[in-house]
C-alpha cells in the first residue's frame, strides 16, 4: 500500500430509466473512470468502461424484484490490472414500515 495506492480519479456516467412492458422499469447506464497513480513505481493508469442494463418490477405493495446485467472492461498500462468481467444480479426486496 502506501504511496503506490495514492490515486486521482475522474468518474463520469450517464443513465436513462424508462417505464417498459409488463409494468416494469428499464434502465441503461454507461460509466467511465480514469484512475492515475502518480506515485506508483509503475506510473499506473487505468481506463474503465462499464455498460449496465436492468429491469425492475413491483410485485405487490411490499415486494419488488430486479434483474441487472453489466459488462466492465479495465485497460491499464500495467498488464496485471487489465481485465474484463460480466456481472448478473437477481434481487428481491421488501419495503415495510414499523
Amino acid at each position: 500500500a502506501g504511496k503506490n495506492a495514492v490515486y486521482t480519479k475522474l468518474d463520469l456516467g450517464a443513465s436513462y430509466v424508462v417505464p417498459w412492458k409488463w409494468e416494469t422499469s428499464a434502465s441503461l447506464k454507461l460509466a467511465y473512470y480514469l484512475m492515475n497513480y502518480p506515485q506508483n513505481s509503475t506510473g499506473r493508469s487505468d481506463n474503465n468502461y462499464t455498460l449496465t442494463t436492468g429491469l425492475s418490477k413491483k410485485l405487490s405493495d411490499v415486494w419488488s424484484t430486479g434483474l441487472l446485467a453489466s459488462y466492465s472492461t479495465n485497460q491499464s498500462n500495467v498488464p496485471a490490472n487489465t481485465h474484463s468481467k460480466f456481472t448478473a444480479l437477481l434481487s428481491f426486496s421488501a419495503a415495510t414500515s414499523f
